[in-house]
C-alpha cells in the first residue's frame, strides 16, 4: 500500500517495478594517536569520508545518467574524545539501482574504494544484505488489469506506473515462481480529504481503512478468475 496514493486506486508496469537495493555497513580501524600529534595515527574518521565521497563520484561519472543510481550512507560513528585520532569507525548506507548493470558497477566499486584503504594502512570490513529488483511478468499485469477493470473506474488504474527507488523482498517470491509469472501493485491508501497522504514509513503513518476493500476485490478476483 502507499498512503501518498489515493484510495481507489492502484499502478504497476510490466517490467522492474521496485530498485536492486542493498544494505551495507563498513567498518575502518585506523590507529588512535593525540590531536596534538595526527602524523602517528591513522585517522578512520577520514577515511571512512572519502570513501563515502569517492562513492559520490563514481554515481555522478561511472554510471549512465539514463539509469538511475543512489549511493546513500545514513549513518557514520566514531571516536570517543575531541583530542584524538579515532581509530575505529562504522558506518552504514544503501545502494540503490534499477537495472543489474548498474548494480554491480556501484557493487565493485565500492569494494574497489575500500581495499585502497587497506593499501594506506587501514583494516577494513564490509557486509551487504540486500533484495533484486521486482520484475513484473507481462502475464501477471495483464491477470492484474482483468482483476481490476469492474473494481474501479479507468482513471483509478495506472498500468505505466513508474517504479520505486525502495527495493522488496517480494522479489524473492515473483523470482521462485515457476516461468517468474508474478507481479506487484501499489494499491492506494491515502486520502487527502481524510489529510492521510503520508509516504511509507513516516511517522506518523496512517492508513485509509477503505482501501482494504478495494485490495481484498481485487485478489478475490485475481484467485477466482482462473489462471
Amino acid at each position: 500500500n502507499d498512503g501518498a496514493m489515493e484510495t481507489g486506486t492502484i499502478k504497476f508496469n510490466h517490467g522492474v517495478m521496485s530498485s536492486w537495493g542493498s544494505a551495507w555497513t563498513l567498518d575502518v580501524h585506523g590507529i588512535s594517536a593525540h590531536g596534538s600529534t595526527p602524523h602517528k595515527g591513522l585517522d578512520a574518521i577520514r577515511e571512512a569520508v572519502r570513501i563515502i565521497e569517492d562513492m559520490d563520484y563514481i554515481v555522478a561519472k561511472r554510471t549512465s545518467p539514463f539509469s538511475p543510481a543512489v549511493f546513500g550512507c545514513g549513518m557514520i560513528n566514531g571516536g570517543t574524545i575531541p583530542n584524538a585520532i579515532a581509530d575505529h569507525v562504522q558506518a552504514r548506507g544503501t545502494i540503490r539501482a534499477m537495472d543489474a548493470e548498474t548494480d554491480q558497477i556501484l557493487k565493485n566499486s565500492f569494494k574497489e574504494i575500500v581495499a585502497q584503504s587497506e593499501l594506506r594502512g587501514f583494516k577494513t570490513k564490509m557486509v551487504y544484505a540486500g533484495y533484486p529488483a521486482v520484475e513484473n511478468h507481462a502475464d501477471a499485469c495483464a491477470r492484474l488489469l482483468q482483476a481490476t477493470a469492474d473494481v474501479l473506474p479507468g482513471e483509478g488504474i495506472n498500468p505505466q506506473g513508474q517504479p520505486m527507488t525502495g527495493s522488496e523482498d517480494f522479489s524473492y517470491m515473483v523470482n521462485a515462481c515457476r516461468g517468474r509469472k508474478g507481479a506487484m501493485f501499489f494499491l492506494g491508501s491515502g486520502c487527502q480529504a481524510k489529510g492521510i497522504c503520508n509516504y511509507l514509513h513516516a511517522n506518523p503513518y496512517y492508513l485509509d481503512d477503505d482501501c482494504l476493500l478495494v485490495g481484498a476485490q481485487i485478489f478475490i478476483n485475481l484467485a477466482t478468475r482462473g489462471a
